[in-house]
């Protein structure tokens, strides 16, 4: 691990001048990213001495101050929340939803891996693949292990195009309740 300064890097930016020639190569360990997601993921976790924007990123990269407040706020949630991809993969995640998952970096990772493989209760038993294919809020509920149980809601973010390029989970907590209805219907039954 290197104790440079590190400059974090959206886009192809180091090998074009201006801008980069300001930045002596050496002096600093550079950090690449290509998503604006990551980048600011990476900035919310992470110092840096700079930031080096490739121009195509230039409206995105306005919005990162506003994007991090908001991230701030999300981060104090007792709910947890991820960014996901068309294929699952976190792209970014909040502090409850890291702590419940005991990881501090789930970025990168498959969100059902994360949280161990749990048993999709339903109704929806797809509900990322069913968001992103209908362009409509999904749920269901999560069962890992024998006694905890998670609720998600899939939001589509629609991109330019209209169609939906990530999602936007919402995880709670509803162990409590599962397990106050399992009890009640094992009584009912009784």
């Amino acid at each position: 691990m290197s104790d440079k300064p590190k400059i974090l890097c959206l886009g192809d930016v180091r090998d074009k001048p201006p801008e980069a020639t300001r930045f002596e190569p050496d002096s600093y360990e550079y950090v690449t990213v290509k998503e604006p997601l990551r980048a600011l993921s990476l900035l919310s976790r992470n110092q840096y001495a700079g930031l080096l924007v490739e121009p195509a990123f230039f409206a995105e990269a306005a919005e990162f101050g506003r994007l991090l407040q908001n991230e701030r706020i999300l981060d104090g949630m007792p709910d947890g929340v991820v960014v996901v991809d068309s294929t699952n993969t976190i792209r970014w995640g909040n502090d409850q939803f890291r702590r419940w998952v005991g990881c501090d970096s789930v970025v990168d990772r498959n969100f059902y891996a994360v949280l161990g493989n749990p048993e999709i209760l339903g109704p929806d038993f797809c509900p990322f693949h069913t968001a992103l294919a209908t362009g409509q809020p999904s749920s269901s509920k999560l069962r890992l292990g024998e006694h905890r149980f998670f609720q998600v809601h899939a939001a589509p973010v629609l991109g330019d195009d209209a169609l939906p390029e990530h999602l936007i989970v919402s995880v709670r907590d509803v162990t409590e309740e599962m397990l106050q209805q399992q009890k009640l219907a094992a009584i009912h039954k009784a």
